[in-house]
């Protein structure tokens, strides 16, 4: 995969999933056996199932979640704003 198509995978994550909540994409990007290097500990599983769970369970609580895709690079694209008055941790949610 190019840089190029990583930033669209990642952008796509980013505005379809996190920002929409269309769901039918995350199984599309996200494999099978997909790993989560940085699980939330004790609330979601590293897996592909623990970050569906994570993502419905933001989108539940931070509903008015408006991504940006402000640059290229990976990091730039996830950069995201909250429009919410409270900041609850994961571990609250």
């Amino acid at each position: 995969m190019s840089v190029e198509e990583a930033i669209a995978v990642v952008r796509r994550n980013t505005e379809e999933v996190q920002g929409k909540g269309n769901f039918e994409v995350f199984e599309e990007l996200f494999a099978a056996d997909f790993v989560d290097h940085t699980p939330q500990p004790g609330v979601f599983s590293a897996d592909r199932n623990g970050a569906r769970a994570l993502y419905k369970t933001c989108a539940r609580h931070f509903p008015t979640f408006v991504p940006r895709s402000i640059g290229r690079s990976p990091m730039e694209t996830a950069s995201q704003r909250l429009r919410h008055n409270t900041a609850p941790t994961v571990a609250n949610l």
